[in-house]
């Protein structure tokens, strides 16, 4: 008996000094490891997705409208004129940086935008579980994003700092016009490399940048910074490419304006297209669009 209770005795010592509080620390559930979780084609795609949700944020959208048609001849503020003070700045080009909304919400919002990008971008390479033709599509809609939030911050700002990385400091030197233009038209350009046409996307996906669009965008790009040559390009490459891209569409002999004016009339913009004459074609019969019947 005496030497059961010794083996016991033993047995009890052994357990307590192999014992750790392992056991004690539980991963919480619900809650992702941030360390973890960008290194997942899942994680990733959130962070696509949160840089998608910036376009329809209320402060976004507002903005875009006192930013855009109110400062124009295209609308008032209404209401007034002590209701909502900073909207009237705007509306009387007196808005200065302590405007809620110049200052803050249409700043803050479209670099937030660029930093879920941003982190995206930076983690897309170290997929495991993700193939080299996801990983190009998710880098092309991440790229296509930020350029497009950069386009609005230097058309309201000029030159602002650039953020390519998702841990650069608070701090920053403001970068000149031309710097964040360059990094625009790299960025839709390779989109518009690697962007599918929007054929090719499921119907789940509708909505998704295409290849299209991000033509579009850098030729506006183009357009504000008044480099001819470079829409003269693009307007070309639009008009002899514009049957291929919309498999859909055909041109037929009904009332309407001629399609390869109307791509040059939307490049060039109406008085810029008659200022290029020599590389637009002037309507000379009464085209538009019809829907091309399947092929049999």
């Amino acid at each position: 008996m005496k030497t059961y209770r010794i083996f016991i005795l033993i047995g009890l010592l052994l357990v307590g000094f192999s014992c750790s509080d392992d056991f004690l620390e539980k991963t919480p559930k619900g809650v992702e490891n941030s360390e973890e979780f960008y290194k997942t084609k899942r994680g990733v795609e959130a962070q696509i997705i949160a840089a998608y949700s910036e376009l329809k944020n209320y402060r976004y959208v507002s903005n875009r409208f006192f930013l855009g048609d109110v400062v124009s001849d295209d609308a008032t503020k209404g209401s007034e004129p002590g209701d909502f003070v900073s909207a009237k700045e705007i509306e009387e080009f007196r808005a200065t940086a302590s405007n809620m909304q110049f200052g803050s919400w249409w700043w803050t919002g479209l670099y937030r935008g660029i930093f879920y990008a941003n982190v995206a971008i930076a983690n897309i390479d170290q997929l495991t579980d993700a193939t080299e033709e996801e990983k190009t599509q998710m880098l092309s809609e991440a790229r296509f994003l930020r350029a497009y939030y950069y386009f609005e911050l230097v058309r309201s700002y000029g030159g602002v700092p650039l953020r390519t990385e998702p841990d650069q400091e608070k701090e920053q030197a403001r970068s000149s016009a031309e710097e964040v233009y360059a990094l625009i038209e790299e960025d839709y350009s390779f989109a518009a490399e690697h962007l599918p046409e929007k054929s090719a996307y499921p119907e789940e996906d509708m909505g998704r940048p295409t290849k299209g669009a991000a033509l579009s965008l850098l030729g506006k790009a183009y357009l504000y910074q008044i480099h001819w040559q470079e829409k003269m390009e693009l307007s070309l490459f639009l008009k002899y490419s514009f049957l291929k891209v919309n498999q859909k569409l055909t041109l037929g002999k009904m009332e309407g304006i001629s399609v390869p004016y109307l791509l040059c009339q939307e490049i060039f913009g109406a008085g810029g297209c008659y200022s290029q004459l020599k590389n637009c074609t002037m309507p000379t019969k009464r085209e538009t669009l019809v829907e091309k019947r399947p092929l049999s």
